[in-house]
């Protein structure tokens, strides 16, 4: 893949050459001379025949899971994160070790693999949030919810310049790859003083009544705002919010 310089970026195809745009800048590529005839049924590509089929397998998990996370990650993920969540669900159909290639799915004992998952990558959330939480999850009552101890503010919690307040916010959807089905909630703290005053200990819950069957993917996160005449806007238009997968319950 190369990248254009040139003063009048092109786009479009001219030729056996391609030319796209990304947010990172202009590029081409030479455009295939296999027909999609010849791919669909040669031999000689059964083996990518098969990658393309876990790979749509990986995709199609990874747009479920975004849609589940939506409503919260619109103020936190970062450009590429669908990208990195593909990465992940690939890694969880490769895992499969009971189907064979290109029939292998993404089984719920293999969901912990999202663990650890950041939805914006230049400020993940071990890196700002250092207050100890406990989570509790009940799948037979759909009880759920998160603790954190009493702490200071400025001593714990890495601020971008400019924040005056923050929120914790606790998510947690239960989703059915296999039927493309999920069910989601979620709940904000109160604004909260970025300040050297004491926080007394948090505590935040709800309950998740459809689908306890299927994986909980449980995620924890911190959104940072500066208050302006008793309004909260987002500071820095959210870059510096975090949040991640903190567990899965398969």
């Amino acid at each position: 893949m190369a990248k254009q310089k040139g003063i009048l970026p092109i786009e479009g195809t001219l030729g056996n050459i391609t030319y796209y745009k990304l947010k990172e800048g202009h590029f081409i590529k030479r455009k295939s001379s296999i027909s999609a005839h010849r791919f669909a049924n040669d031999p000689a590509f059964e083996r990518a025949r098969e990658n393309n089929r876990e790979f749509g397998k990986s995709v199609k998990a990874a747009k479920l899971f975004h849609t589940a996370f939506q409503s919260v990650a619109l103020t936190i993920a970062d450009f590429r994160m669908f990208s990195r969540l593909v990465q992940v669900m690939l890694k969880m159909v490769k895992t499969d070790a009971v189907n064979p290639r290109g029939q292998r799915r993404l089984l719920y004992d293999n969901a912990k693999l999202m663990e650890g998952f950041n939805f914006n990558k230049n400020t993940t959330l071990e890196s700002i949030l250092f207050v100890p939480f406990a989570i509790t999850a009940d799948k037979a009552t759909g009880i759920s919810g998160i603790e954190l101890p009493a702490f200071v503010p400025s001593e714990r919690i890495v601020a971008p310049n400019g924040a005056t307040h923050f929120r914790f916010v606790f998510v947690i959807a239960s989703i059915d790859f296999e039927k493309g089905q999920y069910a989601a909630n979620n709940c904000y703290s109160d604004f909260l003083a970025f300040s050297s005053t004491t926080i007394p200990p948090l505590k935040l819950g709800f309950i998740l009544s459809d689908m306890q069957s299927n994986p909980w993917f449980i995620c924890v996160g911190i959104t940072f705002y500066q208050e302006v005449n008793n309004i909260h806007y987002l500071s820095n238009n959210g870059a510096y919010n975090a949040m991640a997968v903190a567990k899965v319950d398969a």
